[in-house]
């Protein structure tokens, strides 16, 4: 009899293998998508800047005359549509990600680790928060701000004087960056595992998702300060500009490490890390 139970414990253990490694391998797709889309708008955030800055050398556009600004690059000859494109693009991506639903127990980064952090993750769930990112870079990108004061949208259009509206797309532009800095601060650093569980990378990543959300914060902040009366800012010739183009890029950073975009570029460089 005990031979016989041993075979079939034994027999039942196999059939369960190959069933888990098939529930594996259907959600390895999912686990992809998530990181493909992650590292996505994480390449689109750190290339936009970082074009609008190197591209005027090679396509002879003034680039002082847009550089007040990276919205201001929406009246560029030829770099306007790079600029909507761009964040139209970031905005459907940010729409369409889903999420991870709130989950009934996990771990957030120290500051957090209180009623009001617990409130914030199951109100302002991934996908709330992503589609209002989404929706404010689409209309950061589609409401133009003024250029010197005025809306100078070429060729002219038909009403073009309310087209452009200032207030609005700041309104969006901050919207879009705090939403993301929400993410980076808040949903990033979340664990399913108590802190003393977490390895090294996972404090790496946290430590960049903290430091990336209050990068994009403290630009926001400043931007906000260049536009009252304690402005403008005269640390640069151009602080808006840079400070628009570190936030972008700060989030650019933290979505592509969500994505494990670093990591796998390290291991493709160094190997597999060594077995035990």
């Amino acid at each position: 009899m005990s031979a016989a139970k041993s075979a079939a414990k034994s027999a039942a253990k196999s059939a369960a293998k190959p069933a888990a490694k098939s529930a594996t391998r259907r959600l390895d797709p999912v686990a992809r998508a998530y990181k493909g889309l992650r590292q996505a708008l994480g390449w689109m955030g750190l290339a936009l800047p970082t074009l609008l800055l190197a591209l005027p050398a090679f396509i002879k556009v003034p680039a002082d005359a847009y550089r007040s600004s990276i919205s201001a690059h929406y009246f560029a000859p030829n770099l306007g549509a790079l600029f909507t494109g761009t964040l139209c693009a970031i905005g459907v991506f940010l729409v369409y990600y889903p999420g991870h639903p709130p989950q009934p127990r996990v771990w957030m980064a120290r500051p957090l680790r209180n009623r009001v952090g617990e409130a914030l993750r199951r109100v302002l769930t991934d996908n709330r928060v992503t589609t209002l990112a989404g929706i404010a870079a689409i209309g950061t990108a589609l409401v133009p701000t003024m250029l010197d004061g005025r809306c100078q949208v070429a060729p002219p259009l038909a009403g073009a004087e309310t087209l452009c509206s200032a207030s609005l797309h700041l309104t969006f532009a901050a919207l879009f960056l705090g939403s993301l800095a929400y993410m980076s601060l808040v949903q990033f650093t979340q664990s399913d595992q108590p802190p003393e569980a977490w390895d090294r990378e996972k404090r790496l990543s946290n430590l960049t998702y903290v430091g990336c959300g209050l990068v994009m914060l403290a630009c926001l902040a400043l931007i906000v300060i260049h536009h009252t009366p304690l402005g403008p800012l005269t640390f640069t010739a151009h602080p808006v500009f840079l400070l628009e183009a570190v936030a972008v890029w700060a989030f650019a950073l933290s979505w592509l490490v969500k994505g494990d975009a670093v990591t796998d570029t390290v291991r493709r460089v160094t190997g597999p890390p060594p077995a035990g």
